[in-house]
């Protein structure tokens, strides 16, 4: 089982299979649990005392690959052009047995000034309600299988920037 043409035909140049042993069964999404009607303004207002400021969140383990600090480039580009009504979101943890990747985010964060426009929220389980009540998802990886975060972006009916990995 493979879920993309792409993986497919990696696994067909890598494997002893046959194309006709694979199958492309796609990931999904539940959309009774992920979905535009999640959006929570209390959540909104935790994660920003002013109503005017864009939502941006990346939802995943915190680690290199995963693009925070694309994000975090990003964040700082906007500031230095004198936007200033955002908050970066990251949502997640660092990988196990991996650490340093949250220390790398903080450090800089606080050189280039941006305490103000992000929040690390740490491991959270209510990724539904994050999603619905974000106004951008991001997905910055290098490399994915399968961006999860994007479909998951979709359903949750959210605007998703996403590079070209998977």
């Amino acid at each position: 089982i493979s879920l993309t043409e792409l993986q497919k035909n990696n696994l067909l140049k890598h494997l002893p299979v046959k194309q006709e042993q694979l199958v492309i069964i796609p990931n999904a999404v539940d959309t009774q649990k992920i979905n535009p009607q999640k959006k929570s303004d209390l959540l909104r207002q935790q994660f920003s005392k002013n109503n005017n400021d864009t939502l941006i969140g990346l939802v995943g383990r915190l680690d290199k690959g995963k693009g925070q600090s694309i994000l975090l480039e990003a964040g700082h580009i906007l500031k230095q052009k004198g936007i200033q009504q955002f908050k970066i979101i990251l949502v997640g943890e660092e990988t196990r047995h991996e650490p340093g990747a949250l220390a790398l985010l903080k450090k800089y964060v606080e050189q280039n000034q941006m305490m103000e426009q992000v929040i690390f929220t740490g491991f959270r389980s209510d990724i539904a309600e994050i999603n619905a009540s974000l106004d951008v998802i991001v997905m910055a990886s290098d490399a994915e299988t399968f961006g999860r975060v994007v479909i998951e972006g979709m359903a949750a009916g959210v605007p998703v920037v996403a590079t070209g990995a998977g």
